[in-house]
């Protein structure tokens, strides 16, 4: 049964975004969202092709929806390639997002902002909501700039600061998409040991988002996992859940990958905002694994 409330997610044929329009649909929601060039694939998602970077267009599709909630997921999330095309990173992190935040102001609809945790130096653990950007790239300066700009047109805006990893897309796969397809080809791996994230799964990330937006919140939150641990340590656990070889995974430095872009070896966020608002813990990493864990095996059997 459709509920009364309406979704818009910009970067529906996306990681997040469609996996969020996936989430929403299957719980009754009514759903549109924005595309580029890859269609949402999803039967109730209405598809509407439109460039981000027209603020006439947008503000046509946003006021001609029915939406009552607008997530802005779209973005350039390779890191070397925003640090190779700084101007593309800033037109779409920074200018689509004030087109999209502002569209969904005069529409009256609540507006939510995905970011990201990779703000600050990584000096730090744990580094909560009131500490002050210290981005070391450009992936993380614009995304910082989106925040401030989703705030500043859309001053009740609800912004969350996410590390996410789940089903990706075909042509944009995810951080565990990439980590099962090593370890299920035999090869080996090598993680980083020195750099450490909170993550959480695409699958709890999602009715997450739902639930901050229909209780009314406001303002920046971490929504991440409540476990911090190394890519290496990651990559053992995963390998332990899916019944993969763990010996086939090996540690090594971030220093000796030759990045192009600096990144923070700590992206750590604390999450004791988010839990004092919904009055729960955030998932520990176990949990957020055997999340995608069942969600994996019921998509399997979906297809049988």
């Amino acid at each position: 049964m459709l509920t009364n409330d309406s979704w818009l997610i910009t970067g529906a044929s996306g990681r997040l975004g469609h996996q969020l329009c996936r989430h929403l649909v299957a719980t009754g929601h009514r759903v549109a969202g924005l595309i580029h060039d890859r269609p949402v694939e999803l039967d109730s998602v209405t598809g509407l092709a439109v460039d981000l970077l027209d603020r006439a267009a947008i503000e046509r599709a946003i006021e001609g929806s029915e939406c009552s909630y607008v997530v802005h997921t779209a973005g350039l999330t390779d890191v070397d390639d925003c640090e190779a095309r700084p101007d593309v990173a800033e037109s779409i992190h920074v200018t689509a997002t004030s087109h999209v935040a502002i569209a969904a102001r005069r529409k009256g609809a609540t507006f939510i902002y995905i970011s990201t945790d990779h703000l600050w130096r990584g000096d730090r653990a744990f580094v909560d909501e009131d500490r002050p950007p210290q981005p070391l790239n450009v992936y993380a300066l614009t995304k910082h700039r989106g925040e401030l700009a989703a705030r500043a047109a859309h001053p009740e805006a609800l912004i969350l600061r996410t590390n996410f990893f789940g089903h990706g897309r075909p042509w944009r796969p995810s951080f565990s998409d990439w980590l099962d397809a090593r370890l299920r080809q035999d090869n080996r791996i090598t993680m980083f040991r020195d750099v450490f994230f909170t993550p959480i799964a695409a699958e709890i990330l999602c009715p997450l988002i739902v639930e901050m937006a229909t209780r009314g919140a406001t303002g920046i939150y971490h929504a991440a996992g409540s476990e911090r641990l190394s890519k290496y340590e990651f990559g053992i656990r995963y390998a332990e859940i899916f019944g993969h070889d763990r010996a086939r995974i090996s540690p090594a430095s971030v220093i000796d990958a030759g990045l192009k872009a600096p990144r923070p070896n700590d992206m750590s966020l604390a999450t004791e905002k988010i839990e004092r608002f919904l009055g729960r813990p955030m998932p520990d990493c176990q949990e957020s694994l055997e999340t995608l864990r069942i969600a994996r095996a019921e998509d399997l059997l979906a297809r049988h």
